[in-house]
Parts: structure tokens; C-alpha cells; sequence
């Protein structure tokens, strides 16, 4: 957090911060480190933190108050993340293309946000969240790119996506090819959270 501020005090041009996932203990970027990057970097267009990151509301709130031009957000310490900061980041940010939100508590209300506030969505993920197969089927009715890919963990049915070929869901199933001893190939397609042992 002290690097980000430092940074953020001297760099008010930067438009890209990428952060290496190999390189900080947890929790020494939190949403203290997040909103000075936002205050004092206002045309941020893409943030990506490394997973050990620990962000609160307060810091997709500020990114949502300061950064306009923002179009992704990478991150995997969103489990504090709620509909609020989404609905912020939301109203602030609607030239938004990328957004990884995965495990943040969230329900339907951000894919609400979502939806109606980001029409340039591309990429989203949303994989662990409390966002249900209506939430799904909201950015669905609601795109308007060629392409929007949804990593999710919730099932929605096959019948009910093939009214939207231009939104493709993934994150639920895996397809895996296993070669046997002799030489045959034997096709799977399990869940992400299915154990190995039970496909054995």
C-alpha cells in the first residue's frame, strides 16, 4: 500500500498497473493501497492486483468515483467485495470491457448493475459469487457485443443459452481426455468442484 501511494503521487499519467502474483505477502495491498492509486490516477484505464490482495467496498467505490476511463479490473481478493462497490465501480466506470469478480459476495443486484451500466462488457468473471442463473440470463438479454465469455460456477440450461449465441458461459465443466494403458481414449465432462477421486 505505501508503493501504490508513492506511485500513485508521482505518476498522475499512468494508465496501466499490473502487479506480478509472485511478489507480496497477503494482505500488503489492500483497498488503502487501491483508492490512492485511484485518486491520484485518474486516467487508469486497466488495474490488475496480485491474489494475495485483501480489498475492501473502498476500493472499487473510489475506482468508480475517480477513474472514468477504466475498462479492466483483474483480482482475486474480492471475497469482501459486495453489490455496493459493484454498483459504484458500475456507475463510474461505464466503458468497462474486463472484470474479474470471482468469490466476492455478490448476488443478482451486480449483474443488474452490470448489465444496464457496461454495454462494451467482453469479459466477466464471476466464478464463487451468489450471482444465480437469472443474473446470467440479465447480461445475456442485455449484451451488446458480438462476444461476452462469463466464467461463472452456476449452471444455467443448455436449452435457455441457445437463445443467446453470443454469450458463452464457462467455469462450470471440465472436459477431460483420458489415454489408457493400450492406447484408447476415454472422454469426461465433470464439474469444476467434482473431486478426482470420484472420477476415478
Amino acid at each position: 500500500d505505501v508503493g501504490l501511494a508513492a506511485l500513485a503521487q508521482g505518476c498522475k499519467q499512468l494508465q496501466e498497473l499490473r502487479i506480478p502474483t509472485w511478489n507480496h505477502s497477503p494482505g500488503s495491498i489492500t483497498h488503502e493501497g487501491v483508492m490512492a492509486v485511484a485518486r491520484g490516477c485518474r486516467l487508469l484505464e486497466s488495474l490488475e492486483l496480485p491474489p494475495s490482495s485483501e480489498v475492501e467496498n473502498e476500493g472499487l467505490i473510489a475506482l468508480g468515483q475517480c477513474c472514468p476511463q477504466l475498462r479492466s479490473v483483474t483480482g482475486d481478493g474480492w471475497t469482501r467485495i459486495t453489490d455496493a462497490a459493484v454498483v459504484a465501480l458500475v456507475s463510474g466506470c461505464p466503458q468497462l470491457e474486463s472484470v474479474q469478480l470471482s468469490h466476492a459476495s455478490l448476488t443478482d443486484a451486480s449483474a443488474d448493475a452490470l448489465a444496464q451500466g457496461c454495454p462494451n462488457l467482453k469479459m466477466l468473471d464471476l466464478f464463487g459469487t451468489g450471482i444465480t442463473a437469472a443474473g446470467l440470463l440479465t447480461l445475456a438479454r442485455h449484451t451488446r457485443q458480438p462476444q461476452l465469455r462469463i466464467c461463472t460456477s452456476c449452471e444455467v440450461p443448455a436449452a435457455t443459452l441457445k437463445k443467446y449465441p453470443n454469450v458463452e458461459l464457462f467455469g462450470v465443466h471440465v472436459n477431460l481426455k483420458v489415454v489408457t494403458q493400450d492406447g484408447n481414449e476415454i472422454y469426461f465432462k465433470c464439474k469444476v468442484i467434482t473431486p478426482l477421486k470420484s472420477l476415478m
